[in-house]
């Protein structure tokens, strides 16, 4: 989590923007549908009551490695629908999850701050084997933010190689939304 999550955690300040405008797009393509979602990366949650408001959520079990997001969320979503993991991405045993496939799965501004491909690689074909409908995936671009770890080309690539089919959506801002399928 980054200081600007912090900061919102402990304040509670409404999140940037640019992720409560992808959430909303993502809330309006499954709304009235409930589904079984996995989120990798949840922070602070912004994304969790969006999707309950749109009736969205059927289950939902968070992935996230830090301990504030995860108390954070715990004091501010009460829904007998969420479920979060306090746990490294790369460290947990996905034979614990609570649904061996989910509907949806949602990895919204996380690869960026993996450390190398193979590890990308290793999160996208796990996600891969446990994505029934789609995975929805969001990243700066290297080439038009400085936060951008990958270039364009190479996310491409990657989820080529995970498997998945994909299209592509440019934000105003320099994120980039991918709809992917198997």
């Amino acid at each position: 989590m980054d200081e600007y999550e912090h900061l919102i955690a402990r304040e509670g300040k409404p999140y940037a923007p640019m992720h409560q405008a992808m959430y909303k797009t993502i809330a309006e393509l499954l709304r009235d549908k409930p589904a079984n979602i996995l989120e990798i990366g949840s922070g602070i949650g912004y994304g969790i009551q969006v999707l309950l408001d749109a009736n969205a959520i059927n289950s939902y079990e968070g992935i996230e490695p830090t301990r504030e997001c995860c108390d954070y969320i715990k004091r501010t979503i009460n829904s007998p629908y969420v479920h979060m993991r306090n746990e490294d991405f790369f460290e947990i045993d996905l034979t614990t999850l609570n649904r061996t496939s989910y509907d949806f799965t949602l990895c919204i501004e996380v690869i960026e701050h993996l450390n190398n491909e193979l590890e990308v690689l290793t999160l996208l074909d796990e996600l891969h084997s446990r994505t029934d409908k789609a995975l929805f995936l969001s990243t700066p671009k290297a080439e038009t933010d400085e936060h951008g770890k990958f270039y364009g080309k190479e996310i491409s690539e990657m989820l080529t190689f995970a498997g998945f089919k994909f299209v592509e959506i440019e934000w105003q801002l320099p994120h980039t939304l991918y709809i992917c399928q198997k």
